[in-house]
């Protein structure tokens, strides 16, 4: 049996040979470690045997204790010797069933099936040359032979002959029109290919013949989700468990089906491999959301590392027994039960943390390196049966290391680290390898290293699930056929938005990718000498995970007079953002969400992005607890975008965010800002919202003077620049999942002129509550409409900022808002006050 573990990405892999007994069965069983496809050697003795096995064998002296495995004076059949030879093989000591093989075939040359055994052997140690002569001579011997032709297939695929392969195929099914296995095998070779409508068309013969035939069910589900089909995909995928030796704990509880969950606990357990783990322990905050308590079971080394990821209320090890729950679930079956498509993946991220101490500790470790810092990974489990298509020699980052500006850090564990010592010797690579995770735990030490450095490049391994949920910057470097969650044709992750993929352009194109990814370190280190950042900083610096603080709005509101007096601008380092001064009062920034286009002179949300990358973070923090993908979003008062960027990410491109700013200047900017990052979901208009219909004046401002922009009030000036002034209900929205209001002092005409939708859509309202003369009767308005409401009030610094910069400019000052909850959602809201 060929065994590939794990979906597509073991698609091209090598096989493990196992069978069920030799004298019965020609089919053998599978690998209990994934649910991938593979290609299916069968063992020459179950369909056919040749005239040769009956016939008494000697056991050989010079060899009865070699490789542990020697022929006994029982063994006295070529028969007997073979059967044993092939369970020794189907344990893993494939050395010592060929000595085993050779042993038949030396006292019985004549043999086909000693020769298609020794085949066998040959393929799985990689010796394809060899294996093609075994089976060539099994087919002398016995010309019509189905067995060996197919496990030939199998070979000659290897080698890169596929025509041949196919050949062999169709001849193994001339003689025998019902082999199953020979249609499964062609099929499999045409996906390593990425031949995908031919194979499928193969494993549909596999169907007719059996309607039930699980590996081909489920070979086509990958299929289908690797081409984006994830209606038809997950459907079939569910085949694995019939297909493979993955077994579904023996719970007494249901599974869950996609039933409410409002009030239940449920039991997600891991199933397959780590990677597959963090991909899809998202979705734990997704059922927390359809009002679940979630029991997580994961495997050990994962626990630590897990323990911060949201929406998990209890986190166990594999093997220990779960608390109490009503329903169980699979975690990678939950995106089938919830219909998952490639527009509804839940892609917030980070989902993973880092430890806030090791993230310091590695900041300063690495301090004294100047460049564009770059972790690189080349290496999986050599065990792992697509390894040879996934993993690279450490020779081929060489060109990345050489390039100026550049320092590589290896981030390569076990197997594949002894090339730092061999063929990389003389690449320039700073192993923190050894370093990593021998103390604090799996992926811990990584993870923290991972949000120090600028980027990681790396291949198909867990560290690609692990720095995409970190949400850190990743170039992954793909084979022809990828697993299925990398798709196809496409250069960006809809799992990972912090992911850039570089793909194989033809099968085993290795030289194309690395000259790709060459070419794109380059730009990108001159683009970082250009605009550095500043001395432990980096464009993947530590996530903005500020709590909700309600003791910060105890008694008074703030001053909104007051002004950061810690630094002025002409004294701030030009070197603590990553900017381009352009001409004019703009400058541009890459920023946590993106590229932002921002007034220089702008005292708060300018001098934030400038300093710090962000705004207000907490508030975002806060956002995405609220939000799932296909939310309306209404923002009013949406200033350059600052949130309105990462609002269109958390709906993603099945929501919408209807964005308002009446400053004709701030609202070009904020269509600038869009447009910048290719946001297609925000529908920006310059309009004022209030509560009636008309128009109002915006005073002209001096943007080339220092001012807070965004502090701007309407509605006292008789002069200025009109715009229209509508109200929310006369939108007729068909659907609002939160109302966030900041227009400095109208907030209550705003909320006056949502009646209507506030009452039909029961939206979260988040509303600025700044100004201590206005807070009671707003108060008392929002809850007017049946809300419970909440303080938050995030500080303006936060001190695990996107560039890592220490400098407080703020102070204490602080976003002052008001959360309202509709009575009727049920919700549990932590950490935040609520108003008296």
């Amino acid at each position: 049996f060929a065994q590939m573990a794990g979906e597509l990405r073991r698609v091209a892999a090598g096989e493990r040979s196992l069978s069920a007994d030799p004298p019965s069965s020609s089919r053998l069983s599978a690998v209990p470690t994934s649910a991938g496809m593979r290609q299916i050697k069968e063992n020459p003795s179950a369909p056919r045997s040749s005239g040769a096995s009956t016939n008494s064998l000697a056991p050989s002296p010079s060899s009865s204790h070699s490789h542990g495995s020697p022929i006994t004076n029982a063994m006295t059949t070529v028969a007997q010797a073979l059967t044993q030879a092939w369970q020794i093989h189907q344990s893993g000591d494939i050395a010592s069933a060929e000595n085993i093989y050779r042993q038949v075939l030396s006292a019985q040359p004549e043999s086909a099936n000693g020769w298609c055994y020794l085949g066998i052997a040959c393929h799985d140690l990689d010796r394809f040359e060899e294996a093609e002569s075994a089976y060539r001579e099994a087919l002398r011997l016995q010309p019509e032979f189905p067995v060996a032709l197919n496990n030939m297939g199998n070979t000659l695929r290897r080698l890169g002959r596929i025509d041949e392969a196919l050949a062999s195929f169709r001849r193994a099914l001339e003689l025998k029109p019902d082999y199953l296995n020979a249609f499964k095998n062609a099929g499999t070779t045409l996906v390593w290919e990425g031949r995908f409508d031919e194979a499928i068309d193969w494993y549909s013969q596999a169907l007719r013949l059996n309607p039930d035939e699980a590996e081909s069910h489920r070979n086509v589900g990958i299929i289908r989700l690797l081409q984006g089909d994830f209606t038809n995909g997950w459907p079939e995928y569910e085949w694995r468990w019939r297909a493979d030796d993955l077994k579904k704990p023996p719970h007494a509880q249901p599974e869950w089906q996609g039933e409410s969950l409002d009030g239940k606990t449920i039991l997600l357990y891991a199933e397959q491999g780590l990677g597959d783990t963090l991909n899809f322990v998202r979705y734990a905050n997704v059922l927390k959301q359809l009002g679940a308590r979630t029991i997580v079971q994961v495997q050990p080394p994962l626990v630590p590392l897990l323990r911060s990821t949201p929406g998990i209320d209890t986190l166990v090890p594999q093997r220990e027994q779960p608390p109490a729950f009503d329903v169980h679930a699979p975690l990678l079956s939950v995106p089938a039960i919830l219909k998952t498509d490639l527009d509804s993946i839940p892609a917030d991220v980070p989902y993973v943390f880092a430890d806030e101490r090791l993230i310091e500790f590695w900041r300063s470790e690495l301090r004294s390196f100047g460049g564009l810092r770059v972790g690189i990974v080349w290496q999986g489990n050599p065990d792992h049966q697509a390894d040879h298509l996934r993993s690279v020699p450490l020779t081929r980052f060489a060109p990345l290391a050489a390039l100026p500006g550049v320092q590589l850090f290896s981030l390569q564990k076990g197997h594949g680290a002894e090339q730092l010592a061999g063929a990389g010797a003389n690449i320039n690579v700073v192993n923190l390898g050894a370093r990593l995770d021998e103390s604090s735990g799996a992926f811990l030490d990584t993870a923290a290293v991972m949000k120090v450095l600028d980027l990681v490049i790396t291949t198909d391994t867990s560290i690609a699930h692990l720095a995409g949920a970190l949400g850190v910057p990743t170039w992954l470097a793909l084979p022809y056929v990828p697993d299925w969650r990398w798709l196809l044709d496409r250069e960006d992750s809809p799992w990972y938005p912090s992911m850039r993929l570089f793909r194989q352009t033809q099968p085993g194109d290795w030289d194309g990718v690395f000259e790709r990814l060459t070419e794109a370190l380059r730009q990108q280190a001159e683009a970082k000498a250009a605009s550095p950042l500043p001395d432990g900083a980096s464009a993947g610096a530590a996530e903005s995970t500020v709590e909700a603080s309600a003791d910060s709005a105890a008694s008074a509101l703030p001053n909104t007079s007051a002004s950061p007096t810690a630094v002025r601008h002409e004294e701030e380092p030009a070197t603590l953002a990553r900017r381009t001064t352009l001409a004019g009062f703009n400058d541009l920034v890459r920023a946590r969400y993106g590229v932002m286009l921002y007034n220089r002179h702008d005292r708060y949300i300018g001098r934030s992005l400038n300093l710090y990358g962000e705004f207000s973070e907490g508030e975002v923090d806060l956002f995405r607890a609220m939000l799932k993908p296909g939310d309306v979003v209404l923002e009013a008062g949406a200033n350059i975008g600052v949130h309105t960027l990462p609002l269109s990410q958390l709906v993603g491109k099945k929501g919408t965010v209807l964005a308002f700013e009446p400053q004709r200047i701030v609202f070009q900017t904020l269509c600038a800002n869009m447009a910048l990052n290719s946001v297609q979901n925000v529908h920006a208009h310059q309009q004022a919202l209030g509560d009636t219909q008309g128009r109002v004046p915006v005073p002209a401002l001096d943007y080339t003077r220092e001012n807070n922009f965004g502090g701007l009030s309407l509605g006292r000036q008789a002069q200025g620049e009109p715009v229209p002034l509508v109200t929310i209900d006369a939108l007729a929205v068909s659907r609002c999942n939160l109302l966030k209001v900041d227009v400095e002092g109208m907030e209550q005409q705003v909320l006056r002129g949502a009646r209507q939708t506030i009452e039909r859509h029961r939206p979260f309202l988040y509303v600025e509550n700044d100004r201590a003369e206005q807070s009671a009767a707003l108060v008392q308005l929002m809850r007017s409409f049946g809300y419970r409401l909440f303080w938050h009030t995030p500080p303006l610094f936060n001190p695990r900022n996107y560039f890592g910069n220490e400098q407080n400019v703020f102070d204490t000052i602080a976003s002052f808002n008001v959360l309202g909850v509709h009575q009727a959602i049920r919700a549990d809201i932590q950490g935040l006050r609520e108003v008296e």
